[in-house]
């Protein structure tokens, strides 16, 4: 794909014509970035999104990206197979297992290791079998007793596991709509999705009133939304670089005002389709998409490498992170997501045959 050059978006969704992947990647690794700042505090270093925008961080934007990419593809997905089956085996299989993995682990193998109670006393308080049944229920809890003490957040084990459950709620709200047959209609389904991004643009939000007004959560939905109607339209709609210009002007025209920030999103997430598309970015094709690992682990890993490195730079204990949790990544993705993304499939087939 040029710069000045358009491609329909369903030929864009095709596995061969884009790299969406790496920027997931990307976005995972992007978090570890965001919360190196808030995890090594260092007098004078700031995250440089944050810097430049003054209204999100690395962080933010990265777990808007993984919305809008998610509902870019699950969509794509559930209108590809038309199959209730088909999406909700893939997605549990897609999600539970490494994050029972990494509960598991964290509430009975790291936290007795670096625990400062007496091991009695930790497995008798219940907190970790309390933290390991309710995450893996995607009840978000981030304690677990006398862990980090000396961190900036002591007892918060996993931070960045409170995602989960937004991003579940957006594949429940998907799979109702299909169940419905809203997503047999185009302009039925562009309607509900678009509402959820009007939403945000009114006075007082409606449809999505009961989420937190921090803008790290309520704009997820819009989000996810914004992929979603891509996937809806793909037939018809079209993306080039011409756009994320003119997205770019609009974001400069609007800087200030309250629609600065969704407008903002909307413009990286148009860069990053058109840059997935492009025959350079092609080149480095990710065969295994170990984001999932990245982001489960990252916040963890700073924790414990704060807990054991202290007086060093943000930025040597945050290449550290990077290096560390890419490589449990890669072992979460080949003990354990490849394969059990593999046997859904398998139970998928079987499902079907029934």
């Amino acid at each position: 794909m040029k710069w000045n050059s358009s491609i329909l978006v369903n030929d864009l969704l095709r596995r061969e014509n884009n790299n969406l992947d790496l920027f997931r990647i990307a976005a995972a690794l992007l978090v570890i970035v965001g919360h190196s700042y808030i995890l090594f505090p260092s007098v004078g270093e700031i995250d440089q999104i944050k810097n430049f925008t003054g209204f999100t961080y690395s962080g933010a934007l990265a777990v808007k990206i993984f919305f809008f990419i998610s509902g870019l593809v699950v969509t794509n997905s559930i209108i590809k197979s038309k199959s209730f089956v088909h999406f909700t085996v893939s997605r549990i299989f897609r999600i539970f297992p490494a994050l029972i993995f990494i509960c598991l682990l964290t509430a009975f193998v790291i936290g007795p290791f670096l625990t400062s109670l007496p091991l009695s006393n930790y497995f008798n308080t219940g907190q970790p079998l309390f933290y390991f049944k309710n995450n893996i229920l995607l009840k978000t809890e981030y304690f677990i007793p006398d862990l980090f003490h000396a961190n900036k957040y002591p007892n918060v084990v996993n931070g960045a596991l409170w995602s989960l459950p937004e991003e579940v709620g957006c594949y429940l709200f998907l799979l109702a709509i299909f169940s419905i047959g809203i997503l047999k209609n185009k302009w039925a389904a562009s309607i509900v999705f678009g509402l959820l991004i009007i939403d945000l643009i009114l006075p007082h939000r409606i449809f999505t009133y009961w989420k937190s007004d921090n803008p790290e959560i309520a704009l997820l939905p819009a989000c996810f939304a914004m992929g979603a109607i891509l996937a809806i339209n793909k037939d018809k709609l079209t993306t080039n670089f011409l756009q994320t210009i003119g997205l770019s002007l609009l974001t400069f025209i609007l800087w200030g005002t309250r629609f600065t920030e969704l407008v903002f999103c909307f413009t990286i997430f148009s860069l990053i389709i058109n840059l997935s598309a492009t025959e350079i970015v092609k080149r480095f094709k990710i065969k295994n998409d170990v984001s999932y690992g990245i982001y489960l682990w990252g916040f963890l890993v700073q924790q414990i490498v704060q807990h054991f490195i202290v007086d060093q730079t943000v930025y040597l204990k945050m290449v550290i992170s990077v290096v560390i949790a890419v490589g449990i990544a890669c072992i979460s993705w080949f003990l354990i997501e490849k394969r059990f993304i593999n046997y859904g499939r398998l139970l998928i087939v079987k499902l079907n045959g029934l």
